[in-house]
């Protein structure tokens, strides 16, 4: 299952940028607006998507020297 949480997590995150980055192209704006604004949709500040926090927590801190 965890796995399956990784997978949905990182997918979740990569199809929002891609689609905003997308829109916000066709706006004749850049498209990092697109993932900045992709980052705040799926980001943990607001309600929708909600990513596994402990996944997230322990991914983060996989290779980071102690």
């Amino acid at each position: 299952m965890h796995q399956f949480d990784l997978i949905l997590t990182l997918g979740a995150g990569l199809t929002a940028a891609l689609i905003l980055g997308y829109i916000t192209q066709r706006l004749s704006l850049s498209p990092i607006v697109g993932y900045l604004l992709a980052g705040i949709v799926v980001g943990p500040a607001t309600p929708g998507f909600i990513a596994d926090e402990q996944l997230a927590d322990h991914e983060s801190k996989k290779d980071s020297p102690a």
